[in-house]
């Protein structure tokens, strides 16, 4: 069929963001493996080396998918999770 058109720039743009923003939010469960940890049944080695892996792969995808998802997608998911933050600032 020749009639297929690529996405255009705007096209992957909103590609990337949705890609990006999704990347940031499945990365923070992956903190939630940390605090489970010591009460796996493994050796000290390996929660050690788990731990450490979990933490790398959390902080690259969070940090790709804010370069994936650019300023202001990271702005508008920093409101939302900074809502506690205002609100104790408007208040002292």
């Amino acid at each position: 069929m020749g009639g297929e058109q690529g996405l255009t720039r705007q096209g992957w743009q909103v590609v990337a963001e949705r890609v990006g923003l999704v990347l940031m939010v499945s990365s923070l469960p992956l903190w939630l493996v940390l605090p489970i940890l010591p009460f796996l049944p493994l050796t000290l080695e390996m929660k050690a080396a788990v731990a450490g892996g979990v933490v790398v792969v959390a902080e690259v995808m969070f940090w790709a998918g804010a370069v994936l998802a650019g300023p202001t997608v990271v702005r508008r998911l920093r409101s939302w999770l900074d809502f506690g933050v205002r609100e104790s600032e408007e208040q002292g």
